[in-house]
């Protein structure tokens, strides 16, 4: 089985975000859409995936419809969007566009430059142990991802019954309680769950198995093709 990513050639998504963006989420993020939707049968819901980099997803009448990629909405860990710095380190040559967007993430904020696979737990400790920018890398990435939701939460042309958290930042309550950081802004729009980081996994041997097995045709919006 094959995923597709969220893209501007994608008709099952609504054509605002067509037309205002070429990408807006990888296949891994349709997987864990899909996750969520099957544990929690919402219909109406705003996933935010918070990890490395952060992406929300908007679910209409069981359907994708948009999503708000990594490299122009909320930061993560370690990717984030370009903004006007960057894109000026970009035009006279000092960086790439992978390196900014590598470096976008929260921990320039709080001053982590590890190996990918430690940034966050160096930001984390750091944050643990007291360190200003890093107290503040965590407060914007929240602030970032509670502006995300609302952004998507205004967008919707349904209620939206439920707001799903995933990734290794949204489901992390300690040492920090970032979840429950989100969850304290963005209740007042619906009710807030919290999944496993493995949502994606678990979402793609589900739709493999809802294909295969169940003889599904049509995945979210997404049609299914022999």
């Amino acid at each position: 089985v094959v995923i597709p990513g969220m893209h501007r050639d994608c008709e099952f998504m609504d054509k605002r975000f067509r037309a205002l963006y070429s990408h807006c989420a990888s296949s891994e993020k349709v997987s864990l859409t899909y996750n969520a939707y099957k544990e929690y049968e919402f219909k109406n819901m705003i996933i935010a995936d918070i990890s490395s980099n952060t992406v929300c997803i908007l679910v209409e009448d069981g359907r994708i419809r948009g999503a708000v990629d990594a490299c122009i909405g909320a930061c993560g860990f370690i990717h984030g969007p370009l903004d006007l710095e960057m894109i000026r380190d970009i035009d006279t040559g000092k960086k790439s566009a992978n390196e900014c967007f590598s470096h976008a993430g929260i921990s320039k904020i709080a001053h982590v430059d590890a190996k990918i696979n430690n940034i966050k737990d160096e930001i984390i400790e750091k944050a643990v142990n007291g360190n200003d920018d890093a107290i503040l890398a965590i407060d914007s990435l929240v602030m970032s991802v509670v502006m995300e939701i609302y952004g998507l939460y205004g967008a919707s042309k349904k209620g939206i019954d439920a707001i799903i958290l995933t990734g290794s930042g949204g489901v992390m309550q300690k040492p920090i309680d970032i979840s429950g950081k989100i969850r304290q802004k963005v209740e007042r729009i619906a009710p807030v769950y919290v999944m496993t980081d493995k949502s994606g996994a678990i979402g793609s041997s589900i739709i493999a198995y809802d294909i295969a097995v169940e003889n599904k045709k049509n995945i979210m919006g997404i049609e299914v093709i022999d």
